[in-house]
């Protein structure tokens, strides 16, 4: 789940996660390398924990990861202008999100 919001003093990004779904170490990995593209970033705050949808919650889906990643719109909209050098940074941030869960879940 991708949800933005708005607020100054709030991190560029939050990582909402539960241990049951990602470890607290993928966590600071994921949080290490979204602090190296210059946002600065929370774990579990403001919103904390991800969402899985009801059939893998129940039947606890061998290898299924979920995080959930929360981006400020200070981080993306300038104004009403959507920051394009932003959206660049972002797509790299889900982009490996994606590749490392198919790792991961094919481990």
């Amino acid at each position: 789940m991708i949800w933005c919001g708005y607020t100054e003093s709030l991190p560029d990004i939050c990582l909402g996660y539960d241990d049951e779904w990602f470890s607290g170490n993928d966590a600071l990995k994921l949080k290490t390398y979204i602090e190296k593209l210059g946002y600065s970033c929370a774990l579990n705050y403001p919103y904390a924990g991800a969402l899985v949808p009801m059939d893998f919650y129940r039947n606890k889906t061998p290898g299924l990861r979920s995080v959930m990643l929360e981006i400020n719109r200070r981080v993306y909209l300038d104004g009403e202008t959507v920051r394009q050098e932003s959206v660049r940074g972002i797509s790299k941030i889900i982009k490996l999100i994606a590749s490392y869960n198919s790792y991961r879940s094919n481990s």
